[in-house]
């Protein structure tokens, strides 16, 4: 029995010392720091785990930087900065929560990661060794129907930093779009977002110079910019103007108002009354005396056609209105003509008395 109990004694003493028993979970240790820049959120595989992480660590070459461990109380760890090769290159220790200090001596830009190792690493982040101050200027607002130009500025701060490309991301939650800037003028670079690329919504904004390689999976950067927001509006729907009555066909009063003068014209009836009236006149009236019978009968047609015209020209409204000037003699020529008849049939009559 006892060797039973001192047996488990020294089973037990060596779990505890080598952390298997008593070992912290993963998800009690985070890293994050006040430099740093949010990110769309994405995975880091570092030391045979997967890590998910949404913002990376900023520094300058040759500078401290802070990161901020949270741990369990009291419990010990160590910090370590490591390169894309994943070879230690600064690290301290510390307990509990709290910030971290690190010397980062004469790294070159470049992306590295944070890590706390306590029995096998238990968080990480990203920290971009800057070798670029890159700055980006994003309009508040665009439309999703339109094409937005995003104007980029690269300016070098290391000697040894070279990029490949200048990307420019937006990313909402659902959607991410990379697009790759061109350079405008010495430093300045452009990224067009072709119109309808984005939907409606708020989209973070971030731009990052990359070297071409890879790190823990993902482009090396040697520079990234502070992350903005820009608002995208549904697209503005074109109408169509109405056409307005006013500049169309004149109105039907207009038309009456233009069409009557011409139709109904008041001069018209001084022009037509004397072709219309043709009468006879005092002269004409003189050479038709009739004298005998045989008189009559040798009258030219032209006289005896006159009245039939007078009767069966059509009427105007001035001539209805404008009595025949030859209306009253025309009445004492038959007079004179009935005198006249009246005057032969009694001379006849007197001559067969007498004989």
């Amino acid at each position: 029995m006892r060797r039973w109990l001192l047996l488990s004694s020294v089973v037990l003493g060596a779990l505890l010392g080598a952390g298997i028993l008593g070992a912290q979970s993963s998800a009690d240790y985070s890293l994050s720091a006040d430099a740093s820049v949010d990110i769309p959120t994405q995975e880091v595989s570092y030391d045979g785990d997967t890590f998910e992480i949404s913002q990376t660590g900023v520094a300058d070459p040759e500078t401290t930087f802070l990161a901020t461990a949270s741990a369990p109380e009291d419990a010990d760890y160590v910090v370590y900065v490591v390169d894309r090769e994943e070879s230690i290159r600064q690290s301290n220790s510390a307990s509990g929560s709290g910030e971290v200090p690190l010397d980062l001596g004469t790294l070159e830009p470049g992306t590295y990661a944070v890590t706390i190792e306590q029995n096998g690493t238990v968080a990480a982040m990203p920290l971009v060794v800057r070798g670029y101050d890159l700055s980006q200027d994003v309009p508040d607002e665009t439309t999703a129907g339109t094409e937005t130009e995003i104007s980029i500025t690269a300016d070098a701060i290391h000697g040894d930093a070279d990029h490949e490309r200048i990307v420019l991301t937006l990313w909402d939650g659902s959607e991410e779009h990379d697009i790759t800037a061109s350079r405008a003028d010495g430093q300045r670079y452009t990224a067009t977002i072709p119109a309808g690329t984005l939907d409606a919504g708020t989209y973070q904004v971030v731009s990052r110079a990359e070297t071409g390689a890879t790190a823990f999976g993902h482009n090396e950067l040697v520079g990234i910019s502070e992350t903005t927001t820009i608002s995208v509006t549904e697209s503005a729907t074109s109408t169509e103007s109405g056409t307005g009555g006013s500049g169309g066909q004149p109105s039907t009063a207009t038309e009456r108002a233009t069409g009557t003068p011409t139709q109904t014209s008041a001069t018209t009836s001084p022009t037509q009354t004397p072709t219309v009236t043709q009468t006879p006149t005092p002269s004409s009236n003189q050479t038709t005396t009739p004298v005998s019978t045989t008189e009559r009968s040798t009258q030219t047609p032209g006289t005896a056609t006159t009245p039939s015209e007078t009767t069966t020209a059509e009427p105007t409204p001035s001539d209805a209105a404008t009595p025949s000037p030859t209306t009253g003699e025309g009445g004492s020529f038959s007079k004179l003509v009935f005198a006249a008849l009246l005057a032969g049939v009694v001379g006849t009559l007197t001559i067969r008395r007498r004989s």
